[in-house]
């Protein structure tokens, strides 16, 4: 049975984000005698297909991750959970052999992505929905600041396709609720963006 997956920042539930598989690789588990393998399906998140205006997908600079335990013993074909992502990945068959699951990261593999509410003590959102995901229509922006970084209004701006004008304007709204979480300001009376905060408020 598939864990429930868990991401790594909020996601808006009203919304569909495309997203592409980064990796897949073996957790560690006490029980190392075991034939089971515990993996982890990691995936850059793309900007919503809600905002996708401009027809670009832009790297978000977020990350959500799935855990699927796998291995000799487990039925897999009846676990729809599983057959919603083995289907959306493309994995035809040997849903047990942990060797299916690392060989997927040997071509690009997109999917989209719907997020339930957030689930305490941990606060992430779920999976919802997964489906396979063909991204051959739009331009793939992966031009992103490292995630965490501060920049300046324009900065932010060419981020996310916005003018400059139209991204002070949406950041002055925001401001209101995050105040210098989201804006500081340099010694110099420069204003400074939390990037990373940005996206998801955005997104």
């Amino acid at each position: 049975m598939a864990e429930i997956l868990r991401t790594r920042a909020p996601f808006s539930t009203k919304k569909t984000y495309p997203a592409k598989l980064r990796s897949v690789h073996e957790r560690p588990v006490i029980n190392r005698r075991s034939p089971v393998c515990l993996l982890r399906l990691e995936f850059e998140i793309y900007s919503s297909l809600e905002n996708c205006t401009d027809g670009v997908l832009h790297n978000t600079g977020m990350l959500a991750s799935q855990d699927v335990i796998v291995g000799p013993g487990i039925r897999m074909d009846g676990d729809d959970r599983v057959a919603s992502f083995a289907n959306a990945l493309g994995l035809k068959g040997g849903w047990d052999d942990p060797r299916s699951w690392l060989n997927l990261v040997k071509k690009p593999t997109w999917v989209t992505i719907q997020f339930a509410p957030k689930e305490p003590p941990e606060c992430r959102n779920p999976f919802r929905r997964i489906e396979a995901f063909n991204p051959d229509k739009y331009r793939v922006d992966d031009n992103w600041p490292p995630v965490g970084d501060w920049g300046r209004v324009k900065d932010a701006a060419e981020a996310f396709n916005m003018s400059v004008s139209t991204m002070r304007r949406r950041i002055d709204a925001l401001k209101e609720d995050y105040g210098d979480e989201l804006v500081r300001y340099t010694a110099g009376k420069h204003r400074r963006v939390n990037l990373r905060l940005l996206s998801k408020l955005l997104y």
